[in-house]
């Protein structure tokens, strides 16, 4: 062997020694050997070299991995961003099919009855072919017979076989056919999907038709002994009356056309009725109170004349009243205030009620307090009063002891300015509200006037009544286009039997007033308003306070109780006994009793009511009245009767239809009271039977009055209903 081969052999043991002596701790790369004295690099080709080879290749390669791992992670972050931008494009995709899905449903619902229409063909074509199935097996042995002779008549298909390809292009175009047809199929079964739909919205329509076709047969519930109609029309307890009908007023609160009188915050936190605090202030837009330190006069003296004020006066005169004994100091009482009057004013009155009327003791008694309670006014009225002017829209709710006190005041004559009866006097354009003339010129009305009004006295004085009234002046902006009113006429029930006041209850009562409310209440004047403000006796106060009513002006009072029963009319009239009010109230304590004031036009002349703008001044004021205050569903039904038709010369046929005409516009019933009259009873509604019947608008029968109108000037018109029915058949002639 020679030293060239020991050599070679010597240093592949060595390089197999440290191979196997490496040791196997401590941090070191793959591939890499320990470094000494002796170490050298692998020989070419050997293991050990291939090894080196591929560690490095390994770390080469996960370098470029981590290279080529930093645009994965934006890929992968950019695809994040994509998935949430795909998720919020999703939910406003399904926030926009929401809508879609809603309209679908209906869809859904036909396509589920058809999926049970189909089932249920399924399943009755599965009970026939179970019905079939025995039929079958009791043919087959039939058919098997039928075999050799269906192989005979092979060849006889096989000439019919050119036939049929023959006619496959016309089966194809067959089928064509229906394929195009089918679209139409499909339009004609959504027809008839929406006029099913149409039935079934029509249905409740045909119901209400024939409830109106019942309504139409006018039903005669009684008769009177001459033969004529109690009453007709609808029933009176179907009528939209009671408490699930009143109007909801909302909260009580000020506002710039709303005073109140009472203190909010104690009515609110426990229903007690506090005055609200304030001042009064003596100007041309509030009541001139007797307590104003403005009401002075001039008391002469020695060395000249002193100011004083009235109302230190008017205390000292009234607290004689604590011992009175005898109406002559009631007189002389009232005249030392009203030192100007005092040959002018007459007792004569009062002087004879006091003569008649037992048990005297107890008058007087009442008479004490009476003025006590005006003697109470600082107290219980501290805040200024508004006046209710013509044109304005203003309410004004106070406490019914406010208003014994004022009307105590009134009583005993302490308002200042409010005597003068001459045109250019401050308040000529108000009515009276001291009692003076009730006082004086003795007649067999004023007896029972004095009798309705101690009651009143003798009620609050001996329990103050715990309840507001409100009273609200309404004015119309505007005048109504009645010509282009499209309201249906309203519901009617008319009577010859009872009185607005006792059976219009729960209903809008309306008070055929004059145009200084009130009337002639503290005079002579004794016919539905003053029995009204007599028998509803703070009614009033609203003269305190309640300028003339204008053309399109209407004065609604909220509240008032009743305090008397009485009998009889005008003449006839007589107060039978206290009354006991247990009207319910609302939320703002008030009687649920509501009265329109509305004055009808007096005519000298009949001939002028046919004038197309006094028709029109008409219904604007009926209007006015009947309007609602806040919008509803429904609105209590008006209780009223011969509006302007007694003292103020109104056609009674006329003046029904202008109220029918204006409680349609506002979406008002009518309960017509004719105080007697049988034949107006049948008239009325035969007339109000044709107008529903043959549909009429409010504005239609507004054009059929215009035509009677002109006719009415040239006297070539006749009576006015018959006019109505004889234009409408000649209408219908001609069409």
């Amino acid at each position: 062997m020679s030293l060239k081969n020991v050599r070679d052999r010597n240093d592949s043991n060595q390089m197999r020694d440290l191979l196997n002596h490496a040791p196997s701790s401590g941090p070191q790369e793959p591939g890499d050997l320990p470094r000494g004295e002796n170490s050298k690099p692998p020989p070419k080709g050997s293991a050990a070299e291939e090894e080196s080879d591929r560690d490095k290749e390994e770390k080469k390669g996960g370098e470029e991995g981590e290279r080529r791992g930093e645009p994965m992670r934006e890929r992968e972050e950019r695809t994040r961003e994509r998935e949430e931008w795909t998720r919020e494009r999703e939910e406003r995709t399904r926030e926009r099919e929401e809508p879609t899905r809603e309209r679908e449903e209906p869809r859904r619902e036909r396509e589920e009855r058809t999926r049970e229409r189909e089932e249920w063909t399924r399943e009755r074509e599965e009970r026939t072919r179970e019905r079939e199935e025995p039929r079958r097996e009791r043919e087959e042995p039939t058919r098997e017979r039928e075999d050799p002779r269906r192989e005979m008549e092979d060849p006889t298909r096989e000439r019919e076989e050119p036939r049929r390809e023959r006619e496959e292009p016309t089966r194809e175009r067959e089928e064509r056919t229906r394929e195009r047809e089918e679209p139409t199929r499909e339009r004609e079964e959504r027809t008839r999907e929406r006029e099913e739909r149409t039935r079934e919205r029509e249905e409740p329509t045909r119901e209400r038709e024939e409830r109106t076709r019942e309504r139409e047969e006018p039903m005669e519930v009684g008769v009177s002994p001459s033969g004529g109609a109690v009453w007709l029309g609808e029933e009176l307890a179907l009528m939209r009356r009671g408490l699930e009908y009143r109007e909801d007023p909302g909260e009580l609160q000020f506002g710039p056309r709303h005073t109140v009188l009472i203190n909010l915050l104690d009515f609110k936190k426990d229903k007690k009725l506090r005055p609200q605090p304030g001042s009064n202030l003596w100007n041309s837009d509030h009541v001139k109170m007797p307590n104003s330190t403005r009401n002075t006069f001039n008391k002469q003296g020695m060395f000249g004349s002193d100011e004083k004020l009235r109302w230190d006066l008017i205390k000292k005169k009234l607290s004689k009243l604590s011992n009175v004994t005898k109406s002559e100091t009631i007189e002389e009482v009232i005249k030392s205030y009203n030192v100007n009057y005092k040959t002018e004013w007459k007792f004569d009155a009062l002087h004879k009620y006091f003569e008649t009327e037992e048990p005297k003791r107890e008058l007087f008694r009442v008479v004490k307090a009476m003025a006590e309670l005006a003697l109470k006014l600082p107290d219980i009225c501290p805040k200024a009063i508004p006046l209710l002017k013509q044109g304005t829209s203003h309410s004004l709710t106070l406490s019914q002891e406010q208003i014994s006190c004022l009307l105590a005041n009134a009583f005993f004559c302490t308002f200042p300015h409010r005597n003068s009866t001459h045109p250019r006097a401050e308040y000529s354009n108000y009515p009276d509200i001291n009692f003076n003339r009730l006082f004086g010129e003795s007649s067999k009305r004023k007896q029972q006037k004095l009798k309705t009004i101690f009651q009143y006295f003798r009620s609050v004085t001996e329990e103050p009544p715990q309840g507001l009234v409100t009273f609200e002046r309404r004015s119309l902006a505007g005048r109504c286009d009645w010509k282009r009113c499209d309201s249906k006429i309203s519901k009617l029930h008319i009577t010859s039997m009872g009185t607005i006041e006792k059976d219009g209850t729960g209903m809008l009562q309306v008070d055929f007033a004059c145009a200084m409310v009130g009337g002639g209440v503290l005079g002579s004047g004794l016919i539905q308003e003053e029995i009204r403000f007599l028998t509803h006796t703070e009614l009033i106060v609203s003269r305190l306070f309640t300028e003339k009513l204008g053309d399109c002006d209407a004065l609604c009072i909220t509240g008032p109780q009743c305090y008397s029963e009485y009998s009889g009319y005008s003449d006839t009239y007589s107060w039978d006994g206290p009354h006991t009010d247990t009207t319910d109230r609302d939320r703002w304590m008030r009687r649920c009793t509501k009265i329109v004031a509305i004055d009808a036009i007096k005519f000298k002349n009949e001939q002028q009511q046919f004038e197309m703008k006094n028709v029109d001044r008409e219904l604007n004021k009926a209007y006015c009245g009947f309007k609602p205050r806040v919008q509803a569903q429904c609105y209590l039904p008006v209780a009223t009767g011969n509006w302007g038709c007694g003292a103020f010369n109104g056609d009674i046929k006329l003046k029904a239809l202008i109220q029918i005409m204006a409680a349609s516009k506002a979406s008002r019933d009518i309960v017509y009271f004719t105080f007697g009259n049988e034949e107006l009873v049948q008239e009325i509604w035969d007339m109000h039977n044709f107008l529903q019947k043959q549909h009429f608008t409010v504005g239609k029968l507004y054009s059929v009055l215009e035509t009677y109108c002109e006719r009415k000037r040239s006297c070539s018109a006749g009576d006015l209903y018959d006019f109505i029915y004889h234009s409408y058949a000649d209408l219908k002639s001609k069409h």
